[in-house]
């Protein structure tokens, strides 16, 4: 059975256990997966996990900015993890 946990405003940035089990899902995408999850921390403070029988088989991470693009003070949503410009 599926199951999808919201946790919000950021709760899961202190959370190592967390963290570690999104490294296992991101890991064999990314050169420095700790660096990408880490930086997108920053930005994205709601995590949405999908577990499927108690294990989590995916995650997306999102966020708010302003001042992004064509449109300076309009919100624009931030999805994560996302590849960096550098190749990361």
């Amino acid at each position: 059975m599926s199951e999808i946990r919201v946790l919000d405003q950021g709760k899961y940035r202190a959370n190592r256990w967390h963290l570690g089990e999104l490294l296992k899902i991101v890991a064999p995408s990314y050169v420095d997966a700790t660096a990408v999850l880490h930086r997108d921390a920053e930005h994205c403070d709601t995590l949405y996990l999908l577990y499927e029988s108690d294990h989590l088989v995916a995650f997306f991470m999102v966020g708010w900015e302003r001042d992004c693009g064509d449109r300076p003070g309009s919100p624009v949503g931030v999805f994560g993890p996302k590849r960096s410009s550098a190749g990361v």
